[in-house]
C-alpha cells in the first residue's frame, strides 16, 4: 500500500525532507470559519504535525455552504467552531495532533494562545485581530500568513519575520470602522 503522502514525497520541491518538516511543524490557525476551515483541512491532509485551532464562535446553519469542515449536526448542536474543526481533523488524519482553543484572541491572551507555534495563519474576519497577530508575531519573530476574503475577492500575504514586510508596513494604521468591505 502506498504511503498517505506518496504523491507529496515524489515532488522534488518537497520530498522526504520536506514531508518530515511538515510532520514536525506546529501551526496555529486563528479563525475557523470559511477561510480558516479550508486552510485547516488542507494542512491536516498535507500532514502538518500539530495544529492549534483558535476561534470564539459556534457553527451555524447559514454558513455551512462555505465552512467545509462542519455539517448540520455541528450547526444543530451549536458546537464551537474550534472544537468541531478539531473533530473533523481527527477524522481526516489521525497522525495530526490537534488542539482546539475556544477563545477570542485578545491582547490579554494572544501570547499564551500563539506560544510555541512555528507559523500562524489568519483566518479571521476583522482588522483588529489581524493587527494583534501582526504585532505579536513581529515581536516573537514568527512568520504569519494574512488571509482575507470578502464576497468573491480574496487576498493573502506572507508576513515577517523581519526583514520581510508586515501588515503595518503596507497599512500602518487600521482603517476607520466601516471603512472597508466586510462579510
Amino acid at each position: 500500500m502506498a504511503s498517505r503522502y506518496d504523491r507529496q514525497l515524489r515532488l522534488p520541491e518537497l520530498g522526504v525532507t520536506g514531508q518530515a518538516r511538515l510532520a514536525g511543524a506546529r501551526v496555529g490557525v486563528v479563525g475557523c470559519g470559511g477561510l480558516g476551515a479550508t486552510v485547516i483541512a488542507l494542512l491536516a491532509r498535507a500532514g502538518v504535525g500539530r495544529l492549534r485551532l483558535i476561534d470564539r464562535d459556534v457553527v451555524t446553519g447559514d454558513n455551512l455552504h462555505r465552512q467545509i469542515l462542519f455539517d448540520e449536526a455541528d450547526a444543530t448542536a451549536c458546537r464551537p467552531k474550534a472544537t468541531a474543526a478539531a473533530s473533523a481533523v481527527a477524522r481526516q488524519n489521525r497522525e495530526v495532533a490537534v488542539e482546539a482553543r475556544v477563545a477570542d484572541l485578545t491582547s490579554h491572551n494572544a501570547r499564551a494562545l500563539l506560544d510555541g507555534l512555528d507559523l500562524v495563519i489568519d483566518g479571521t474576519d476583522n482588522l483588529e485581530t489581524r493587527y494583534l497577530i501582526n504585532d505579536l508575531c513581529l515581536e516573537l519573530e514568527r512568520p504569519w500568513i494574512y488571509g482575507g476574503a470578502v464576497g468573491t475577492t480574496g487576498m493573502m500575504m506572507v508576513c515577517g519575520p523581519s526583514p520581510a514586510p508586515c501588515l503595518r508596513c503596507l497599512v500602518p494604521e487600521p482603517p476607520a470602522p466601516g471603512g472597508t468591505p466586510t462579510c
